[in-house]
């Protein structure tokens, strides 16, 4: 294949770029907002690093732990959107619905031809394919996973040499702030682990 380049060799925003973001919605200021990531970086020109268990709405009074009082608390509202958000995709990938990909037909329906993959519609020489495609929900699974990896972010910012080696940036998360990254990369990894897709592909 030429130019192609393999998932694990994209950066984080090339690979993501389509799934759907965890958001959350900050108790204090009651902004929603996307979830960075574990940790980022600022989007203006300072380019500042930041761990993402706080508010990003820079206006919020108080953005530690989202609004809420507890880390524990924090880790259980992330968790909770995480599982919520896991639940509407694999719904969507079990609807089973399949589209026809001839432009002039766009036939869309859950019904599959006992001749395979063509098209129900008389005449019609197109060919049904799925609109939630197994990959999509792995790349999905996978997202979460990585929001999580405190490894896998250190070595994603240690890569563009702005701040330091992988070692120093993993000095910039407390340890609190591991523990809880830990527990929900935990928990994202058995998403990933039990998605059949992840062995096959």
């Amino acid at each position: 294949l030429v130019n192609y380049v393999p998932e694990s060799f994209k950066t984080d925003e090339e690979r993501f770029q389509g799934v759907q973001k965890l958001m959350l919605t900050c108790s204090a200021c009651g902004v929603r907002n996307e979830f960075p990531g574990l940790l980022y970086e600022s989007k203006d020109d300072s380019k500042t690093l930041s761990v993402g268990f706080g508010c990003v709405n820079p206006t919020c009074e108080r953005p530690q732990y989202w609004g809420e009082k507890t880390p524990f608390e924090c880790m259980a509202r992330i968790m909770n959107s995480m599982t919520l958000l896991v639940r509407r995709q694999t719904q969507e990938y079990y609807k089973g619905v399949i589209k026809c990909d001839d432009p002039a037909c766009g036939l869309e329906t859950r019904q599959v031809s006992v001749n395979g993959a063509v098209c129900l519609n008389r005449g019609c020489t197109g060919r049904m394919v799925s609109v939630y495609k197994e990959r999509t929900l792995h790349t999905q699974l996978k997202y979460l996973e990585c929001l999580f990896d405190a490894d896998h972010a250190c070595q994603q910012l240690a890569s563009r040499g702005v701040h330091g080696t992988k070692l120093e940036l993993e000095k910039f998360i407390s340890k609190q702030d591991g523990i809880m990254a830990k527990e929900l990369h935990r928990v994202a990894k058995q998403y990933v682990d039990d998605c059949a897709y992840n062995w096959v592909s």
